[in-house]
């Protein structure tokens, strides 16, 4: 899946979970500060994340930090399970 594909992934699960309009969700949104998600909807969507992928976020792969310590937008995500999906 391309990234163009991934946003709308974003898009249309952001807008059915939490009601964000989808020209909001864009690759430099902050899931936290312009999205007005708190932690716990964070953490969910990165579980959905995993579910709809098949991909760990939640496991330090990469050193002592795990991937959903690293991900702040929905740009690093899109990027994340793109690298992930290669």
């Amino acid at each position: 899946m391309d990234e163009v594909k991934l946003l709308e992934w974003f898009r249309q699960l952001l807008n059915s979970k939490y009601g964000l309009r989808k020209d909001v969700v864009t690759p430099t949104a902050d899931f936290l500060t312009d999205l007005g998600l708190d932690s716990l909807d964070e953490m969910n969507l990165m579980f959905d994340v995993e579910d709809e992928f098949d991909i760990g976020i939640f496991m330090g792969e990469e050193g002592d930090q795990t991937a959903y310590e690293r991900v702040r937008t929905v740009g690093d995500a899109i990027q994340f399970i793109a690298s992930r999906l290669k």
